[in-house]
Parts: structure tokens; C-alpha cells; sequence
């Protein structure tokens, strides 16, 4: 799924220049990036897994998306997935859940987001945005039969 991730928000990343009106699909992108760069930085600490992050984003970047990407990559196998992180939210509200489920909402959530960028891109008229479903992916990443 973190290969998947990254092959379509860098497909919507190339797409921003395209919108008429920018604004928000490039702070939906940037959001993307946020919370992946959030997870990291509480499984980081919680789990002294000693990754050097990059700052946190402000805007889109490729090559961000994809060293975050890699951060992720370097961590899967680090913790075992029913360990449980503890981590204060957004509200300041204390907070548990399994590192496994992170490791499945952060790409799932940018399924959820490109999603909307579809939705923004279809309402200016777009018609040559990305495909981006997982099938789509999977079908171009799948060895070709002789």
C-alpha cells in the first residue's frame, strides 16, 4: 500500500498546476503530507526509532512525498504491527492504537483525500486528471503474461 501511496499522490501532484483554482487541492496535498510527516513523528518518539525527519510540510513537494515514503518503508518491519502507540491527538486528548492500524489509516486516508482532489478537479471541469485507483496501480505494476 506505501508504494501505491506514493505512485498516486505524486500522479496528483502533477495534476495541481492544472487546477484553475489551486488553493485547496494544493492544501489537501500539503495535508496528505502533514499527517503522514504527524504519524511518523509520534511513532518516531514513541518508539525512539531515531529517524532524522525533515521539517514538517508546509507545501507539496515530490521529493518530500517520496523521502517520507521511504521513512515509512525503513519502519515497517521495525515494529511489530499489535504493539500499541500512545500519543497525544490534535485536541490534546491522550490516546492508544495499534502501530499496525497506523500503518494502515496513513495510506488509506490518502486514498480518502485523492479522492477528494477528484472531486475538486471534476467541479472545474477537469478531464484530464489521474486515475489513481488502486486497481489501476496494481494492473501497471503486475508482471505483463507472455
Amino acid at each position: 500500500m506505501w508504494k501505491y501511496d506514493l505512485w498516486a499522490t505524486k500522479q496528483w501532484m502533477d495534476t495541481l498546476i492544472r487546477f484553475t483554482d489551486s488553493k485547496r487541492p494544493t492544501e489537501i496535498v500539503t495535508h496528505l503530507l502533514v499527517a503522514q510527516w504527524l504519524w511518523l513523528d509520534r511513532c518516531n518518539g514513541f518508539f525512539n526509532l531515531g529517524l532524522d525527519l525533515p521539517a514538517r510540510p508546509e507545501a507539496p513537494s515530490t521529493t518530500l512525498a517520496e523521502e517520507l515514503n521511504q521513512l515509512w518503508l525503513s519502519i515497517l518491519d521495525s515494529v511489530p504491527a499489535e504493539v500499541v502507540l500512545d500519543y497525544t491527538n490534535m485536541a490534546g486528548e491522550p490516546m492508544s492504537v495499534q502501530f499496525g492500524v497506523v500503518v494502515r489509516h496513513v495510506p488509506n486516508h490518502g486514498t480518502y483525500h485523492r479522492g477528494h482532489l477528484r472531486g475538486l478537479a471534476e467541479v472545474q471541469m477537469m478531464t484530464d486528471f489521474p486515475e489513481t485507483d488502486f486497481s489501476r496501480w496494481a494492473m501497471q505494476m503486475a508482471p505483463k503474461l507472455v
